[in-house]
């Protein structure tokens, strides 16, 4: 997905779409919805997604999760724009890091059983993708999967 994604930001968005190399907050209005349209699809697989809804102690910016009996994975995006010539990938492990910081756990369905958490870094056409997948122990306790 990493890869895949990244080329699809250089090659479908526009230089001047997120304000060149002065990307500021409202860019970052651009690249969510230019994902929340690649994301949206999933509702044909049997997935709900959400964009910018409260969980936790705050506010993530995309979640899809499965609808009952559909399947057991969800997913947890959080989206970042750099700034003060910060690293493309530290800024990606902020938003990854964000997702637990904050909680946007909090709410999933019993019936997932693996999440797929994700930050999403972009700097005008660029964009680094990190994540990390999780598994729901029987104890509700979530713990990377190797």
């Amino acid at each position: 997905m990493k890869k895949e994604f990244e080329y699809i930001v250089i090659d479908a968005l526009s230089f001047y779409d997120v304000g060149g190399s002065q990307s500021g907050k409202n860019a970052e209005n651009v690249y969510h919805a230019f994902c929340l349209g690649m994301f949206v699809v999933a509702r044909d697989r049997g997935y709900i997604v959400h964009s910018n809804r409260e969980a936790g102690m705050g506010r993530y910016d995309v979640k899809i999760v499965p609808k009952s009996g559909v399947g057991e994975m969800a997913i947890i995006i959080e989206f970042k724009i750099v700034h003060d010539n910060k690293s493309l990938n530290n800024v990606a492990h902020e938003g990854l890091c964000q997702i637990e910081k904050k909680q946007y756990r909090a709410g999933l369905q019993d019936e997932v059983k693996r999440l797929l958490e994700i930050g999403i870094a972009f700097e005008g056409k660029k964009a680094c993708v990190v994540g990390h997948l999780l598994h729901r122990t029987e104890d509700r306790e979530w713990i990377k999967s190797l």
